[in-house]
């Protein structure tokens, strides 16, 4: 609540206070930051926590614990917000 009090305080504009918050789509802002600014034929992965990935790749961790959200739900949450040109998926050997 003070939060918000600081927020509208800082936001005032003579009599109108602007308060703004994003309450639906993705609000995971790192995920809605990689969307906007992704291109035309760009590629991101999605996977599990198995997947090793070098540290030269820029990392977004969303789990909370063990298959928490599943793979299935985040998926179907960045559908909902990007055009997907293609799926590739790799099989475990």
């Amino acid at each position: 609540m003070n939060y918000v009090v600081k927020c509208i305080e800082l936001l005032k504009i003579k009599e109108w206070s602007v308060l703004i918050l994003k309450k639906i789509g993705l609000l995971n802002r790192d995920i809605s930051a990689l969307i906007s600014r992704l291109g035309h034929q760009d590629t991101i992965c999605i996977s599990d926590a198995g997947l090793a990935i070098p540290d030269s790749i820029n990392l977004i961790d969303v789990s909370l614990e063990d298959n928490v959200p599943r793979l299935i739900e985040v998926l179907k949450l960045i559908k909902k917000n990007l055009f997907i040109e293609s799926i590739r998926r790799q099989e475990e050997k």
